[in-house]
């Protein structure tokens, strides 16, 4: 029960970073904005929220992702920004087609800080993943979230991160494979390439 209670108030704290701190408030001006992964299943094990925007232009707009860049780095205590560009220079064939702002959002002395994930992608590209978002969304029930939280927190790294890429497969363990016992997890994980 505690890594269900530790997930509640991660959650709570994202939806005060993002509705009471602005980040909504900016990313909507923007464009559609569609809050994804842990976030959006209620899976939260650390401070990270995957967020993906359709800008309000006809094609994912360099000029206007900076832009929107600008007006997020005026938010309270944003630490730093990060900016690559997977339409151009693909580096890993897992990540998306389009333009990345990874944000890292100070939460003072003591504290994680929390990482924001932030692609700007194409509609059709959005779509495809919302879709299986809520697939995972509707096929889980409160077990299995309960189940996924627990194994999401044993594997919290000394980062205090769940392993990189991880968070899918956790899905596909536990709600396709029906795996429950943490070992079986991680030989899954293993055999997807995922480093545990």
């Amino acid at each position: 029960m505690q890594s269900l209670e530790n997930s509640k108030n991660i959650r709570l704290e994202a939806d005060e970073l993002i509705y009471k701190n602005g980040l909504n408030e900016v990313l909507t001006t923007y464009g559609d904005v569609f809050y994804t992964g842990s976030y959006y299943l209620d899976v939260m094990a650390w401070p990270d929220i995957d967020i993906e925007i359709v800008l309000n232009s006809d094609s994912i707009d360099l000029d206007l992702f900076f832009e929107m860049g600008k007006a997020l780095a005026k938010l309270p205590n944003v630490a730093s920004m990060k900016f690559d560009n997977s339409i151009n220079f693909r580096t890993l064939d897992t990540l998306p087609v389009g333009y990345y702002w990874k944000l890292v959002i100070d939460r003072g002395a003591g504290n994680k800080p929390w990482k924001v994930d932030l692609w700007a992608m194409d509609p059709k590209a959005v779509e495809e993943h919302m879709s299986l978002m809520n697939k995972i969304l509707d096929d889980m029930s409160d077990d299995s979230r309960k189940t996924i939280v627990e194994i999401k927190h044993a594997l919290l790294t000394k980062d205090g991160r769940t392993p990189v890429f991880s968070g899918y497969y956790i899905y596909q363990a536990v709600l396709y494979e029906k795996l429950t016992e943490l070992d079986d997890v991680v030989d899954y994980l293993r055999e997807k390439g995922i480093k545990v």
